[in-house]
C-alpha cells in the first residue's frame, strides 16, 4: 500500500472510519480526527485547558484501540503535556525555556510560547506572468489557511 498513490486517502479512510465508529465513547476525538486532522498531522485548539486535557486523553485513547500512537505533541501550556509520555512530545517544545524553535505544519508556523501564528506567503514578481493556475493555487492556499483557525 506504501508508495501507491492512494496510500494517503487510504490512511485517512481508516482513521475516520475508526473514529465515526467510536465517536459516542470518544465524542472529542471523533470530531478533531473528522475536522482537524491532515494526512498525518491533527492541529486542533481548545478554550480551556480541562478542554484540551480531555482532547488528548481522547484522542490518544481513541487512537490506540485502532493500534496508531501519536507522537510529536506540542501544546502551549505544560499542564496539557503532564500525561503525554516524554518520549511522545515534540523533542523541541520548552515553553518555560529561553528558546522555543517555532513548529511548522502544513505551511503554517506557530511560536508556542507566544502563541502567535506565521503564514508565510511568497510575493509574487512583478515581472512574472500569471497563468489561471498559478491565480487559483494562491486563492487554495489562502482559503486553506483561513480555514485553519
Amino acid at each position: 500500500m506504501f508508495c501507491n498513490a492512494a496510500s494517503p486517502f487510504f490512511a485517512q479512510y481508516v482513521l475516520q472510519t475508526h473514529a465515526q465508529t467510536h465517536a459516542a465513547e470518544f465524542p472529542a476525538a471523533a470530531e478533531a480526527v473528522d475536522n482537524s486532522m491532515y494526512v498525518d498531522d491533527l492541529l486542533d485548539s481548545c478554550e480551556t485547558v480541562r478542554d484540551a486535557q480531555n482532547l488528548q486523553s481522547q484522542l490518544s485513547n481513541l487512537l490506540a484501540l485502532g493500534g496508531f500512537r501519536l507522537r510529536k505533541w506540542a501544546s502551549n501550556d505544560d499542564q496539557v503535556l503532564n500525561n503525554v509520555p516524554e518520549e511522545d512530545r515534540l523533542p523541541s517544545l520548552k515553553i518555560n525555556g529561553q528558546e522555543t524553535p517555532p513548529i511548522k505544519t502544513l505551511g503554517v508556523s506557530w511560536n508556542a510560547k507566544t502563541n502567535v501564528f506565521t503564514f508565510f506567503v511568497k510575493q509574487p514578481d512583478p515581472n512574472e506572468v500569471w497563468a489561471k493556475r498559478d491565480v487559483l493555487s494562491t486563492i487554495a492556499a489562502l482559503y486553506f489557511y483561513r480555514h485553519l483557525s
